[in-house]
């Protein structure tokens, strides 16, 4: 799972990429004091709960994605998705390319070079969430928070 994000007046936004276009998405209605307008859908529908600012990169003080791995029996894997239902299914989908690493924890082929298992909520060990700087911060480094077992079931909820 991977995410774009934004530091923009000392606050963190979600961003979104088209092109050369930038918008910094909130869904604070102070952020209307900020520079932000009302989002406007592709039906011209106006949504009173949704914000968003169009910036360039130099307005930013850093942009980055995020992604998140797991730590299941003591290995690290990418996730094919996390998000809130993951609290409501009990699982995680963790993935892999790697054939010897597929065959000793038991995933199963999905396609050719993908190997998947559902692992069980309370079989991870922690979650990595990993900052990766992109656009023109992606010569900084990248870092890692650990997410504990205990803080991964409201963890989820937030995203």
């Amino acid at each position: 799972m991977i995410t774009n994000y934004a530091k923009y007046n000392n606050n963190v936004y979600k961003l979104d990429m088209d092109g050369d276009i930038l918008e910094l998405m909130s869904e604070d209605p102070a952020d209307l004091e900020n520079g932000f307008s009302f989002y406007v859908d592709v039906l011209g529908k106006k949504h009173n709960d949704f914000f968003i600012k169009r910036v360039k990169t130099e307005d930013l003080d850093l942009a980055y994605n995020i992604k998140v791995n797991v730590i299941y029996k003591g290995e690290e894997f990418e996730t094919l998705s996390l998000g809130p239902f993951n609290n409501q299914e009990g699982t995680v989908s963790l993935f892999t390319n790697d054939y010897v690493v597929a065959k000793k924890f038991d995933f199963y082929k999905q396609e050719q070079f993908v190997f998947v298992k559902e692992v069980p909520l309370q079989e991870i060990e922690s979650l990595i969430e990993i900052h990766i700087p992109i656009l023109d911060f992606r010569e900084l480094p990248t870092s890692r928070k650990v997410i504990k077992r205990t803080e991964i079931k409201n963890y989820l909820k937030k995203l």
